[in-house]
């Protein structure tokens, strides 16, 4: 079923990480396929497994295999004169490995869909290695950028809550001094 649609059905799809892992490894493209994230928190917040998590339980090889599988998915995206070849996908998966192994699958998701719907600009008649690592780095500028603010948030939440803490042990003690 799942290799006739391409997918995997939202009632198949993993419910904690290590589910995320075995089903990545065993079905990585209907997987990838299947992933829809929305917006930075839905990628931050993903079960899916980061690059450095796939490579050690995957080893190097599979790992490559599954970098390529995001970038065809995103070169095939592209109408334009001058496309990758095989080698330049290799180098491309290569270079990712190196440099964005902390993040998850679910964010190679939201951003190559993010460049595909014009997000990080116009693609005129190339699309090769720098043009996406420039726009890993830009995505990684806003992640880091969400996970900020949302950090920023919490801690304003806290401080609200314990000032209103004490607040109430204030008016509790004053109580009982009565």
């Amino acid at each position: 079923e799942i290799q006739k649609a391409g997918i995997i059905p939202p009632e198949m799809m993993p419910k904690n990480a290590e589910e995320a892992l075995t089903i990545s490894q065993t079905l990585p493209e209907p997987y990838f396929k299947s992933l829809k994230p929305k917006t930075l928190t839905d990628a931050i917040n993903s079960i899916s497994p980061g690059l450095s998590v796939y490579r050690k339980y995957s080893g190097e090889t599979k790992s490559r295999a599954l970098v390529v599988l995001f970038l065809s998915d995103l070169v095939k995206f592209f109408n334009v004169g001058k496309a990758m070849n095989d080698i330049q996908m290799a180098q491309t998966a290569d270079l990712i490995l190196e440099e964005f192994y902390y993040l998850n699958i679910e964010d190679f998701k939201l951003c190559f869909n993010m460049a595909k719907s014009g997000k990080f600009g116009k693609v005129y008649d190339r699309i090769d290695g720098q043009v996406i690592m420039d726009w890993l780095s830009t995505y990684l500028n806003m992640r880091i950028e969400t996970v900020v603010s949302g950090n920023e948030q919490k801690h304003a939440s806290i401080k609200i809550q314990e000032k209103n803490a004490k607040s109430i042990l204030d008016i509790n003690a004053e109580i009982h001094s009565k």
